[in-house]
């Protein structure tokens, strides 16, 4: 949808911003980190402020979303540019009425303080109440490989309601675990590698399944069980980042004939696991998550019974507590 519709979206009460980050990771090629990028960065990020007149509180600039999306064009990766996307909505739609009461978005752990603390700086300015960055590990919410991301949660009016953090830590899950292999398994993730002076492979390239594997990226489909070479299947892998088995991570036919492993292992390793996408939406939204989310890992890692479905009342206002994943699958 594009910003000239918005008038379209005015009853928007929160949006979700999830925009590519190569630019700014380890498994990228971080051009974002460069001081050119930061500096076309910091400039677009005050011009969205400027365009939406600090969010009706002042003057608008003249500027328009398109112009400010033409910057990135300076960068060395114009991909590192998209950040500036949860303004340019959250800003956006923030003029076209009163309903939009939060924003999120996910990003590389990577992402400089220096940008996190201008999209906040510029939220603020907009009368935004509130605004905060939490790094998450899939791994501390029960997840059976780590994933480290940055999340950015703001609210409009009043405070965040909730919180990312529970009492008591989720059990660790191991991956082995998850597979349901016997334990004593090493994954290979990166091949047969040289050897250093005191005989170990170099580079670190394998690790134990009976603890919580490394963060899966779409190179995991080379991954492989060391006894026997097994290889993951695609819905393993999607188990291992907290979806369920039964997710297609393939387009349906006709397409699929043209859908690879390797785009599909590369959706699995982009994704927001959902049990820290429920977590993240109930801290902003205020609904409790830590039952939802340890149902809902019972059902991917153990097979457990579905819980029966809340029923939540069409209304405006606080909304019953309901199945969180559906709002993060």
């Amino acid at each position: 949808m594009r910003l000239h519709r918005l008038a379209q979206s005015r009853w928007t009460v929160g949006v979700i911003i999830s925009p590519p980050w190569p630019a700014w990771s380890t498994a990228g090629k971080r051009a974002g980190l460069t001081a050119q990028s930061l500096q076309v960065l910091a400039a677009m990020l005050r011009a969205a402020g400027e365009a939406a007149g600090r969010g009706g509180y002042r003057e608008r600039s003249g500027t328009t979303w398109a112009e400010v999306r033409a910057m990135a064009a300076a960068m060395p990766d114009p991909e590192a540019g998209l950040v500036a996307e949860v303004l340019i909505w959250a800003l956006g739609l923030q003029l076209h009425g009163e309903t939009l009461r939060w924003v999120a978005m996910e990003q590389s752990a990577n992402l400089p303080e220096e940008v996190r603390e201008a999209v906040s700086f510029e939220l603020a300015l907009a009368g935004w109440s509130q605004q905060q960055w939490a790094e998450l590990d899939a791994a501390d919410y029960g997840v059976a490989t780590h994933r480290r991301r940055v999340f950015f949660m703001a609210v409009r009016y009043g405070r965040i309601p909730g919180s990312v953090r529970s009492g008591l830590p989720f059990a660790e899950q191991t991956l082995a675990d998850a597979l349901g292999w016997a334990p004593g398994e090493r994954v290979n993730t990166r091949g047969t590698r040289g050897l250093d002076a005191n005989g170990r492979p170099k580079g670190g390239n394998t690790f134990s399944a009976d603890k919580t594997g490394w963060c899966l990226t779409g190179k995991a489909r080379t991954w492989y069980r060391e006894s026997d070479g097994y290889r993951l299947t695609e819905a393993e892998a999607g188990q291992l980042v907290g979806f369920l088995p039964s997710y297609p991570w393939r387009a349906s036919e006709p397409t699929a004939r043209k859908d690879s492993r390797t785009s599909a292992f590369q959706r699995i390793g982009d994704v927001v696991c959902p049990p820290v996408g429920a977590v993240v939406l109930g801290a902003l939204t205020g609904r409790p998550w830590r039952r939802p989310v340890e149902d809902y890992l019972g059902r991917v890692y153990r097979g457990a019974e579905a819980m029966a479905p809340v029923e939540v009342p069409q209304q405006r206002g606080r909304c019953a507590p309901a199945d969180l994943l559906a709002l993060a699958a």
